[in-house]
């Protein structure tokens, strides 16, 4: 239902209705603050308004409110709107604060970290058989948790070879 309103708003050109959208996320954001799929709405629809001073404000607002099981998908998201948006350095520092924040998860794993970086949508930066032998496994669906620990071996199986 929220997000038929949110819809609803959101079709009309003027500042006005983009400003009640605005106010609906943030409403649901008070009544959902751990619901990481909702989250990942509202961050998607600051990306696409081009709001990137908002965006990174979210980002930022909602990892410290979020417990570090739910928050993996929020920092992979926060990787991946720096990396189309933003400057290496800036990307390097979210890197640098998802490794202090996943220490435990993200030792030894400093190039399954680098192919993340490198990575555009289902486009990786090296062959299949380089992915396999750094045992680096495809995410699915960006609201899963961990990309080099998400998914099966058959799905880095089933891909196509790059070009």
């Amino acid at each position: 239902m929220l997000f038929i309103l949110i819809d609803l708003f959101m079709t009309g050109d003027s500042f006005q209705s983009k400003e009640i959208a605005l106010k609906i996320f943030e409403l649901g954001l008070k009544k959902y603050p751990k619901n990481t799929s909702y989250i990942l709405k509202y961050l998607s629809h600051l990306a696409h308004q081009n709001d990137d001073n908002t965006t990174r404000v979210l980002f930022e607002r909602v990892l410290t409110s979020l417990d570090k099981e739910r928050s993996w998908p929020i920092w992979s998201e926060f990787l991946s709107f720096e990396s189309n948006v933003g400057d290496l350095a800036s990307l390097m520092k979210v890197e640098k604060r998802r490794s202090n924040a996943f220490e435990s998860e993200c030792k030894m794993k400093e190039t399954s970290l680098l192919v993340d970086r490198y990575k555009y949508l289902d486009l990786y930066p090296c062959t299949n058989q380089e992915l396999r032998a750094m045992d680096y496994q495809i995410e699915q669906d960006p609201t899963m948790n961990r990309n080099f620990l998400a998914s099966s071996k058959n799905n880095l199986n089933n891909r196509e070879q790059p070009v």
